[in-house]
């Protein structure tokens, strides 16, 4: 099954996806490269099965697998192109640090190319990095929001009907912050990383804050009995008892929303209106010509996106209630209007364009990569040898049935677990979506495709 180019990625639908299927299209599309589309796990033995000439990842930073199989890759030989799930650099040099080293602990720029939301984001790892002006690093813009250009979305009385809430006319989608990363033993594992992340001096303030907050919420639940409130939970929630939605659901007005059941996008696309504690996905809010609101109990002056900046802050359920009001009075957040021009350049800060056509820059970036005869250099080392064996070892585990066996069922069934994340029916259906949709929408912007 040998191909041109491999992507690996965690599920088959939802967010990293959304990223590269765009880009993956393209390529077919516009170059007519083959294109396989595989699960994560296992990724050792894709490569040797697929025999790819590059590989193509959504985000290498932030899981650990993700960053072995860009390493193990990148020494088998197979050019390497990585992308970034969350592009809105923080400003200062620990975060900067961690959102481009993340889970890559040798500190060693594997990839052949690394491709970023912004000019600003480049400029700041030029900047912070020692040593990345040799790495190749260009800008593409944030291709996972060309969707917002490209793709329709669900249908309000198709979703409420889904979940039969269809006698609601007013709905309010709610976005959730990973609060139990800093109130779990999560936090206690992965004490530096979580600190870099959302920065070591307002930890404290971020869980004094998720109670009050969830306390804001469940009052305007109660307080808007015909109002559904469709509540997302973050994507990567481990201990939704730590959560500010924790125990919310047990309201017949709220639509409570568990990891990768439903895309973003079109939960938001239903929601007259978008709340969050703080979120990326306000900017996708505004795409979809929804207006946003964030709440901070404790106020809003800690480390955050840029974001931020085009969203009214209120501090108490009276100021968020009020807010609500006034949307379906006057149809507009109080405050929301006011920051139109902060929204406008943050978009450009953040994502740099908002045409749809940043997977294009992507994707001519990767055939270029693709077509350079240049041989990349194999490196048959420690880590190389561990991880074939491992494979090895793994599939002997599966085929003979020692899976079933102690000390191998508990590490073996989490794999499993793991496989679950990805649907191989429905990676196509999202593969066949942006075919289609993608052909219209380059006959509408006169792009050439292959004949």
């Amino acid at each position: 099954m040998q191909c041109d180019i491999l992507n690996l990625e965690f599920a088959s639908k939802c967010r990293d996806v959304d990223i590269v299927e765009p880009i993956l299209s393209y390529l077919e599309l516009k170059y007519g490269l083959k294109v396989v589309r595989e699960h994560l796990a296992n990724f050792d033995s894709k490569f040797i099965e697929c025999q790819p000439e590059v590989l193509v990842i959504s985000n290498e930073v932030g899981a650990v697998e993700n960053f072995k199989a860009v390493k193990l890759a990148s020494k088998l030989g197979i050019k390497t192109v990585t992308l970034i799930a969350e592009g809105d650099l923080p400003g200062d040099k620990d975060g900067v640090e961690e959102f481009f080293w993340g889970w890559n602990k040798d500190h060693i720029f594997y990839e052949d190319l690394h491709l970023e939301w912004s000019q600003r984001a480049v400029d700041l790892i030029r900047k912070t990095i020692p040593g990345s002006d040799a790495h190749n690093i260009k800008v593409s813009g944030a291709t996972g929001f060309d969707k917002y250009k490209i793709l329709p979305f669900a249908s309000r009385e198709a979703f409420l009907s889904k979940y039969k809430k269809e006698k609601y006319k007013r709905v309010v989608g709610v976005g959730g912050w990973a609060f139990d990363r800093i109130l779990s033993d999560y936090y206690k594992e992965f004490r530096d990383a979580v600190d870099n992340t959302f920065g070591k001096e307002y930890i404290n303030l971020h869980a004094k804050s998720k109670e009050p907050l969830r306390m804001i919420y469940k009052r305007i639940i109660e307080e808007n009995p015909d109002t559904l409130f469709i509540i997302k939970h973050h994507p990567g929630v481990m201990y939704e008892e730590h959560t500010e939605f924790y125990n919310l659901d047990e309201y017949d007005n709220t639509l409570v929303i568990r990891g990768l059941a439903e895309n973003i996008a079109d939960v938001i696309n239903v929601s007259d209106m978008w709340l969050a504690y703080e979120s990326t996905t306000c900017l996708e809010a505004w795409l979809l010509g929804k207006q946003t609101m964030l709440i901070n109990p404790l106020g809003g002056d800690f480390k955050r996106s840029s974001i931020s900046k085009g969203s009214p802050i209120t501090t108490s359920y009276k100021e968020a209630q009020e807010a609500i009001n006034a949307f379906y009075k006057n149809g507009s957040l109080l405050g929301f209007k006011e920051l139109e021009t902060d929204r406008k350049r943050v978009i450009t800060r953040v994502i740099e364009w908002d045409d749809g056509k940043n997977h294009i820059r992507a994707g001519d970036y990767i055939y270029d990569l693709f077509i350079d005869n240049k041989k990349k250099h194999k490196t048959i080392d420690s880590f190389v040898l561990k991880s074939l064996f491992k494979t090895s070892v793994r599939n002997l585990i599966f085929k003979t049935g020692l899976i079933k066996l102690s000390p191998f069922t508990k590490k073996y069934k989490d794999l499993l677990e793991f496989n679950k994340l990805f649907d191989p029916t429905e990676r196509e259906s999202e593969h066949q979506k942006y075919l289609k949709y993608l052909k219209e929408f380059y006959a509408r912007s006169n792009i050439q495709l292959k004949s």
